[in-house]
C-alpha cells in the first residue's frame, strides 16, 4: 500500500462527520495521543473500502465506525477502536494482513486477523466452514480479549441494520446470535450487549410475540413505575435516616428475558412480577450486607429468593446480593445490592479491565477529570483475573474435528444459566443448570469423572443422574473397575462431561466395546456370584386385553409386545400380524409399526387389573438394601412377582424384580421412591428378566 494513502483527503463528508464523533467520544476518555493511529486506521479502511456499499446502500465505511463507536461504551482503548475501523479490509478488500501489520503494529493485526473469516478455504459442508471460523475466532480470543469484543460489537450493529438482508439471511442470522453471540456476551458479563442482541433476534424470530409483548408492558407501565418509584423514594428516605450512603436505580426487564419465562417456562405474563427491580449501589461490602439486613427489616423477604453472589461470583466476574421481598401492596420485588466496582463490572463485564487502567478517566466524574476507577475491595472481584473456564473450553473445543460436535458443544459452553456446587473440602465449583452429579466429576478432573462409582449429595448417596443444585456438598466415589459408558452421554449435561466420555469410547477397541450391554455391566456379569432367589408371592396375569379398543376393529385377538411392555396409561399403538391378531406396542417402542401398519389402540378409563414390570436396580451391596426395597414397594401396595440379586466383588449389587402394577403412574410413584432410599445408584425399566 503506498505510504501516500494517509496523506490524501478523503472528500466524503457524511462518513468524516461520523468519524469525527467518534473522535470526540474517544478523546472524552483516552489519551490524545490515540487520536493519530486511529484517524490512520479511519483514512486506510476509507480507501479499501471506497466505492463499497452496503445491503441498505449507505457507504460501508459507515459500518466500522458504527462499530468502533459502541466500543467507545464500553471505554476501550485505541488498539481495539482501530481493529474495529479495519475489521473487515482483510476480509473484503485487497489489504493484507501483512499490510495490517506494517502499518498499524502486531497488536491490531493480529485482532483483525482474528475477526477474519477463513472464506478463501474450501471446506466439505456449511456446518464445517462455521465451526472452523469459531474455532479460529475462539484461539484468536484466548490471546487477546479485545478479539470478541470487537466481534460482538461488529453483530450488534449488523443486528441493528439486519433490514437490509434478504429475509432467509436475517432468520439465519438472528439463530446464529441467540445461539452464539447473545450467550457470550452473557458469559463475558457483558449483559448490555447480551440483551440488545437477544431483543433485536427476537423482533425478527418472533415478530409477533416481540409486538405483543410490546404492548403488554405498555398497558402495566404506569402501575408497575409507580410502584417502583414507591418503593425507591422509601427506600432512600429510610437509609438516610440510618446514615447509608446509597445509590437507588430502576431496573428494567429486557423483553427476550420476558419471554424466556412466558413461553420456555410455561408462565403467563400477569405472573411475571419481576419487570422492573431495583438497584442499591453502596460503598463497600460490608454496606452491601448491612443494606440487605435493612431491606428485610422494611419488607418481608421471599424465602428461597436469595441470592449471594458476593461470597460466590459467577464466572464472568459478577458480583451482587440479590433478594425478592414483598412490597406495599403485596406486589413482588426483586432488590440487587453491590458496591461502585461491581456495579461498573455487572454492566461492563471483561470489558471493564480497560476501566481500570491509567490515564482513563472515570466513567462517574466530570469530563475534565483524569483519574482512574477506585481499586475493587477486598472480596471483590479484580477484573484482570482469568477467566477460567474460557481457558477451559478452547481447551476442550481444540480437540473436536466434527463440526457438528463443535458446534453442540460450544452452545452448551456458552449457556450462562449456571448453578454453583461445592466440593467436601470447600471447593467451589460452576456448572450449568440441569448437571448431575457425573458432571461434577468430570468438572474436578477427568480420570476422576471416567472411573466414577457413585457420589453422594449431602452427605446422601444418590443416582448419579440425579440433578445437582447451588449450594449442594456433592463428594464422588470411584473405583478403578468402573469405566464410562455409553448411557453416561444421556446424563451428563456440559460439553466437557460428553466430550471427555465420548473421547473414551472412540479410544476403545471394537473387542472392548459392548454391543448389547454398557461396558459397566459386561464387568459386573464375569464377576457375579450365583443369583440370589428372593421368595415372591402369588404370580399375577401378565395382563387382560379384552379391553383394550382397537380402532375399527370388534372381537379381535390382542397380545402385547415383549420388547417394550407398555402399562396402563401409556400411549400405545397396535398392528396386524397374521395368525396372531392385533400385536400392542407402546408409542414410541422402536421395534412397533410405522406408518400405514399402525392402528390406534387405546386403554379401558378403569385400572381393572395388574401388569407385569421390570425393573433393574443398581444399588451398593450394603446390609438391609433388600429389606428397605422390599418395604418401600410393600407399603405402596405393589406385589412382587418375582426377584434375583446379583453382587460383585466392587461393592456393587445388581437387584431384577418383576413387580404387579396397576399402571404407568404407580410405577413411576415407586421408582421414585426407590431411587430416593439411601444407596440406590440407578431405577430403571427393562424387558423380560431371562
Amino acid at each position: 500500500m503506498p505510504n501516500e494513502i494517509f496523506h490524501t483527503s478523503v472528500s466524503a463528508p457524511i462518513e468524516n462527520l461520523a468519524f469525527e464523533q467518534l473522535l470526540t467520544k474517544s478523546l472524552s476518555y483516552l489519551d490524545p495521543s490515540a487520536e493519530a493511529l486511529m484517524r490512520k486506521a479511519y483514512i486506510f479502511a476509507s480507501r479499501m473500502h471506497q466505492d463499497q456499499k452496503r445491503k441498505s446502500g449507505e457507504p460501508f465505511i459507515l459500518h466500522p465506525i458504527a462499530v468502533a463507536e459502541i466500543l467507545t461504551e464500553f471505554k476501550l482503548d485505541e488498539t481495539s477502536l482501530a481493529s474495529a475501523l479495519l475489521h473487515d479490509t482483510v476480509e473484503d478488500t485487497e489489504a493484507t494482513l501483512e499490510m495490517i501489520q506494517q502499518e498499524f503494529g502486531e497488536q491490531v493485526a493480529m485482532i483483525v486477523d482474528g475477526l477474519t473469516k477463513l472464506g478463501r478455504m474450501s471446506f466439505h459442508s456449511k456446518q464445517e466452514n462455521m465451526a472452523e471460523n469459531f474455532r479460529k475466532m475462539f484461539l484468536a480470543m484466548a490471546k487477546d480479549i479485545r478479539v470478541v469484543l470487537v466481534k460482538l460489537a461488529d453483530r450488534t450493529h449488523n443486528m441493528r441494520t439486519i433490514k437490509g438482508m434478504p429475509p432467509e439471511k436475517q432468520l439465519a442470522i438472528c439463530q446464529e446470535t441467540i445461539d452464539i453471540y447473545a450467550p457470550l456476551a452473557g458469559r463475558l458479563g457483558i449483559h448490555k450487549l447480551k440483551a440488545e442482541l437477544e431483543d433485536l433476534s427476537l423482533k425478527e424470530l418472533n415478530p409477533e410475540i416481540y409486538t405483543s409483548l410490546i404492548e403488554k408492558i405498555h398497558q402495566k407501565k404506569s402501575e408497575r413505575e409507580k410502584i417502583i418509584h414507591s418503593a425507591q423514594d422509601f427506600i432512600i428516605h429510610n437509609l438516610k435516616k440510618q446514615g447509608i450512603n446509597a445509590e437507588v436505580q430502576g431496573r428494567a426487564k429486557h423483553f427476550y428475558s420476558i419471554y424466556n419465562k412466558m413461553y420456555l417456562r410455561k408462565k403467563e405474563f400477569t405472573d411475571i412480577y419481576d419487570l422492573f427491580a431495583l438497584r442499591v449501589i453502596v460503598k463497600d461490602i460490608p454496606a452491601c450486607y448491612e443494606v440487605l439486613g435493612f431491606v428485610h427489616s422494611l419488607f418481608k423477604p421471599v424465602p428461597g429468593r436469595f441470592k449471594d453472589y458476593i461470597a460466590m461470583p459467577k464466572a464472568n466476574l459478577y458480583q451482587s446480593l440479590h433478594t425478592t421481598v414483598i412490597a406495599g401492596q403485596g406486589e413482588l420485588l426483586e432488590i440487587q445490592i453491590r458496591t461502585n466496582s461491581m456495579h461498573i463490572i455487572a454492566e461492563h463485564g471483561i470489558a471493564a479491565h480497560w476501566l481500570y487502567k491509567e490515564s482513563i478517566k472515570n466513567v462517574f466524574s466530570s469530563e475534565t477529570e483524569r483519574t482512574t476507577l477506585p481499586k475493587p475491595h477486598q472480596g471483590e472481584i479484580q477484573v484482570t483475573q482469568k477467566f477460567q473456564w474460557f481457558q477451559e473450553m478452547v481447551q476442550n473445543q481444540s480437540k473436536i474435528s466434527d463440526p457438528n460436535e463443535f458446534l453442540e458443544n460450544l452452545k452448551i459452553d456458552l449457556f450462562d444459566d449456571v448453578i454453583y456446587v461445592l466440593s467436601p473440602k470447600g471447593d467451589i465449583y460452576e456448572l450449568q443448570r440441569g448437571a448431575s452429579s457425573l458432571d461434577f466429576a468430570f468438572a474436578i478432573h477427568s480420570e476422576l469423572g471416567l472411573h466414577t462409582l457413585g457420589a453422594k449429595v449431602n452427605g446422601r448417596i444418590v443416582p448419579l443422574k440425579k440433578e445437582i443444585k447451588t449450594g449442594d456438598v456433592v463428594e464422588i466415589m470411584t473405583s478403578p473397575s468402573v469405566r464410562a459408558r455409553t448411557d453416561w452421554l444421556n446424563i451428563t449435561q456440559t460439553s466437557k462431561a460428553k466430550s471427555k466420555i465420548r473421547n473414551y469410547l472412540r479410544s476403545l477397541t471394537k473387542e472392548e466395546t459392548p454391543i448389547e450391554e454398557t461396558i459397566l455391566e459386561e464387568e459386573t456379569k464375569k464377576s457375579l456370584l450365583p443369583p440370589k432367589i428372593l421368595p415372591t408371592g402369588k404370580a399375577i396375569p401378565t395382563r387382560t386385553t379384552a379391553d383394550i379398543l382397537v380402532q375399527g376393529l370388534n372381537h379381535v385377538l390382542i397380545r402385547f409386545a415383549k420388547c417394550c411392555q407398555p402399562l396402563h396409561g401409556e400411549p400405545i399403538v397396535g398392528y396386524i400380524s397374521q395368525g396372531k391378531g392385533v400385536i400392542i406396542h407402546g408409542q414410541f417402542c422402536p421395534l412397533g409399526p410405522k406408518g400405514d401398519r399402525a392402528i390406534a389402540c387405546s386403554w379401558p378409563s378403569a385400572e381393572s387389573t395388574f401388569f407385569n414390570v421390570y425393573l433393574k436396580m443398581t444399588v451398593y451391596d450394603r446390609p438391609g438394601i433388600l429389606a428397605d426395597m422390599t418395604k418401600t414397594i410393600s407399603h405402596m401396595k405393589i406385589n412382587i412377582v418375582r426377584a434375583e440379586v446379583q453382587t460383585d466383588s466392587g461393592g456393587l449389587a445388581t437387584i431384577l424384580a418383576c413387580l404387579a402394577v396397576k399402571s404407568s403412574h404407580q410405577f413411576i410413584e415407586v421408582q421414585h421412591k426407590l431411587e430416593n432410599m439411601e444407596g440406590v445408584v440407578e431405577v430403571k425399566r427393562i424387558g423380560k428378566i431371562e
